[in-house]
């Protein structure tokens, strides 16, 4: 088999790079010479304020003379809406000018399904908090942006349906079913804040998945045996990008746990560390290429069946991966590689809006101010500060 031939079998399984910026070193200096960390505590966000900040300004293309479709793709895929090229989103074969026209004849909104806000298990490398911060409250405020924008030239607008797909890895993620289900209820109260309801609904892939779980469970031997005799081939070269992506949020929370016990405890010797340190890399290893190897076998399986297709017949096909075929709009910073809810919202001293790992923040903790609502258990946001160097 080809190159040619074997990489589309694998094309359906996207991911993120995890983006490590991170510097371990530079995390153990910040733990010699730290302090309690700035922070401070609100009553409330001013949604008002970040609206005017962050809203949509006006139409950032010129629609005049064209005919409505062409008008609202010009909306859908000006550059400050779209992320990766046009042409992924353009391509008739793909379907998007035709759902778009079928939405025009019809009156109704132009609906778009995008699979993504996956929550947020505890993860102390990520983040602390668990509940959706600033990042995600940007992130939808960006896409009720381009549903005002759409409004302005065609009045159904455009709906954007959140598939929250979260609660369908937990299993082999490795985190407990319930975990996350609040996120889902504090998701909802961040779109009614933006006064976004009718704009941006949720849905959890999990009811899909369940609502065919029979047909799932039919194709699913095939499809191991399909992707266990490609998982090793030298054609398929993203299997360890793909692991190396998903180390990071497969739960590890026991190691985690045990490295904390032995430096806490303080009574191992330097040939034990070394040991216990062999044995993390190994089965940390392990376990992220369990959860890509399962990671893959789902994406496989709901693509085969068109889980997401069927549900959504009408829809415009979104996605947080810019690939051919489907519409990637923008939902976070330029200068932001990963997800929003794979990390902590900072507020840079531009005013920008940007997300990064925890982690980043431990090791330069003291250009950093944790924001907290009342009642927060962990930061809404961080603020960039300039470091105060006569703090002890």
């Amino acid at each position: 088999m080809t190159r040619e031939q074997q990489l589309p079998y694998f094309a359906h399984v996207s991911f993120t790079d995890p983006g490590w910026k991170a510097n371990p070193q530079k995390l153990l200096d910040a733990a010699r010479r730290w302090r309690a960390p700035d922070s401070v505590t609100i009553e409330r966000f001013n949604i008002e304020q970040f609206q005017k900040l962050h809203g949509v300004q006006g139409i950032p293309t010129s629609t005049s003379g064209k005919a409505m479709r062409d008008k609202i793709i010009s909306v859908l895929t000006t550059s400050e809406f779209l992320t990766g090229p046009k042409a992924h989103s353009l391509d008739p074969k793909y379907g998007l000018l035709t759902r778009v026209t079928d939405a025009i004849g019809e009156a109704r909104p132009i609906e778009i399904v995008i699979p993504s806000f996956a929550g947020r298990p505890h993860n102390p490398a990520a983040h602390r908090r668990v509940a959706p911060d600033l990042g995600e409250l940007y992130a939808l405020q960006l896409l009720k942006n381009i549903s005002d924008t759409v409004a302005k030239i065609y009045a159904p607008g455009a709906i954007f349906t959140l598939l929250l797909d979260g609660r369908a890895y937990r299993g082999f993620y490795g985190y407990s079913d319930q975990e996350g289900m609040p996120y889902v209820r504090n998701l909802r109260n961040q779109i009614d804040q933006l006064g976004a309801r009718g704009q941006i609904d949720v849905v959890e892939m999990y009811d899909l998945i369940s609502a065919r779980s029979k047909e799932l469970s039919e194709i699913d031997s095939r499809v191991r045996n399909e992707l266990k005799a490609r998982w090793s081939d030298s054609l398929f070269p993203q299997r360890s990008n793909l692991i190396r992506a998903l180390r990071q949020g497969t739960e590890t929370t026991a190691i985690s746990s045990a490295f904390i016990e032995i430096y806490k405890a303080g009574q191992y010797s330097p040939t034990e560390l070394q040991g216990f340190f062999r044995q993390a890399e190994i089965i940390v290893y392990e376990r992220a290429e369990e959860t890509a190897f399962e990671y893959a076998v789902l994406m496989t399986k709901l693509k085969e069946l068109d889980i997401i297709g069927r549900a959504f017949p009408r829809a415009i096909r979104g996605t947080v991966h810019p690939k051919p075929g489907q519409y990637a709009p923008r939902m976070k910073n330029p200068k932001t590689r990963i997800s929003p809810w794979h990390g902590v919202a900072i507020l840079t001293k531009s005013g920008e809006i940007i997300t990064e790992y925890e982690t980043l923040v431990y090791q330069d903790f003291e250009c950093y101010r944790a924001v907290f609502i009342r009642g927060d258990e962990a930061p809404f946001y961080y603020e960039e500060i300039v470091p105060d160097m006569t703090a002890t």
